[in-house]
């Protein structure tokens, strides 16, 4: 099972094994390479709330997108596939001005719904629970896997764009160690296939 080296304040999320191990039958692919891409900052990532498919980044996370869209202009993409939610399909925008490439949505690349608890704090988030009007965890991991599937195997150097929830369900289907600052918001990330498996590290740095 992938692992998330503690390297800072935040450590996994409440439940977040029970993901992880719903997520970690093998796959297997002919690509040998891809990018992965959460969004940027929005002020419910910053304050810590449920959020729904509408919100958008803030002013931190568009220079975020930014940034990262810089990282990204000189790696060769061929195609682009972003979750339709707002911030990550503005952050997808972003970086699609510098590659000549089509920007395509798909939905099944969306964060897990939390249905009725949209708009309420998340400060004691359990990835574990099942909540109402929610996707339960397997649904979620199921759908994720999907999307994730479908976009590896696009074929070479494809960037997907995304969110947190799905970094935790493709680190632990492809079997690849993590450290917590792959999973901020707007770190491009570059996964490998060698002969000894996945790695990932982030662009730019």
């Amino acid at each position: 099972m992938a692992e998330i080296e503690s390297t800072g304040r935040l450590g996994a999320p409440k439940g977040i094994e029970v993901v992880r191990a719903l997520a970690m039958t093998p796959f297997e692919t002919a690509t040998r390479v891809f990018y992965f891409l959460r969004h940027g900052q929005t002020d419910g990532s910053l304050n810590r709330f449920y959020q729904g498919p509408e919100t958008a980044l803030n002013a931190t996370g568009r220079s975020q997108a930014a940034a990262a869209a810089a990282c990204l202009a000189a790696e060769p993409i061929t195609s682009i596939l972003a979750s339709d939610m707002a911030r990550a399909w503005e952050t997808a925008s972003t970086v699609a001005r510098h590659h000549d490439v089509a920007l395509r949505p798909m939905p099944w690349l969306r964060e897990r719904s939390f249905g009725d608890l949209i708009g309420s704090p998340s400060h004691e988030i359990d990835w574990a629970s099942e909540p109402p009007g929610g996707e339960p965890p397997d649904a979620f991991v199921s759908r994720s896997r999907t999307g994730l599937a479908h976009g590896i195997s696009h074929g070479d150097h494809t960037l997907m764009v995304s969110h947190g929830g799905l970094i935790y369900v493709l680190s632990s289907m492809l079997g690849v160690r993590l450290k917590e600052d792959h999973f901020q918001n707007a770190a491009p990330l570059k996964f490998e296939r060698g002969p000894d498996g996945w790695v990932c590290s982030k662009v730019g740095t």
